[in-house]
């Protein structure tokens, strides 16, 4: 979040009356804000940090929550917390460039996927062709219908080290996949005369 968003988010704060420990909480969250514009920040290191209780940040955050100022979301997954700031105004959206003005990688770009929304600049030391091969490799990056632009730009490191190609993903397992000899199973199972009812 730029320094600007943050001065307009504060004043709609002080617009909405919240002072002291709500606000330093309300700091304290913006400067924890991760690039995905979340802070997953647990109650105990905010607490420690405006050393106060975990009992004050909860009230606090839920403060925070009732004035609209952020939304706590649980990510089940993921088992954890996210504190997500409401923007004045809403969710902050990128408009898309002008035609006349793309560059030759957007231009590029908007030939392999017509459909996309070109809405960021492309950097001097990406390769676009390099980009391109990618997405032909690769029919996820061909049909994700939520990328746009940006998100290629933004995700370019990645996905240039194959990571989206088809077919050559590996299967992911928590376990390791090996053979067991007929011994190894037979020391593993008991045998239903053993089992202990």
């Amino acid at each position: 979040m730029d320094s600007t968003r943050i001065a307009k988010f504060m004043r709609l704060a002080d617009k909405k009356k919240i002072a002291g420990g709500e606000a330093r909480l309300l700091l304290a969250i913006v400067a924890r804000l991760n690039e995905y514009d979340w802070c997953g920040t647990s109650n105990a290191v905010l607490a420690q940090h405006l050393e106060v209780t975990e009992r004050a940040i909860t009230k606090w955050l839920s403060s925070l929550e009732d004035a609209e100022l952020v939304t706590v979301k649980l990510n089940r997954r993921k088992h954890r917390r996210q504190i997500y700031i409401n923007h004045p105004g809403g969710t902050p959206k990128f408009e898309p460039i002008p035609q006349e003005d793309w560059t030759e990688a957007q231009r590029k770009f908007h030939e392999v996927l017509p459909q996309r929304t070109i809405d960021a600049e492309w950097p001097d030391d990406y390769d676009i062709e390099q980009l391109i091969q990618e997405i032909k490799m690769s029919e996820f990056l061909q049909s994700a219908p939520n990328m746009s632009f940006r998100s290629f730009v933004r995700w370019y490191p990645v996905i240039i080290k194959g990571k989206y190609r088809t077919g050559t993903s590996d299967k992911i397992s928590n376990f390791k996949q090996r053979e067991y000899s007929g011994e190894e199973l037979n020391s593993l199972l008991q045998s239903p005369d053993e089992i202990e009812i």
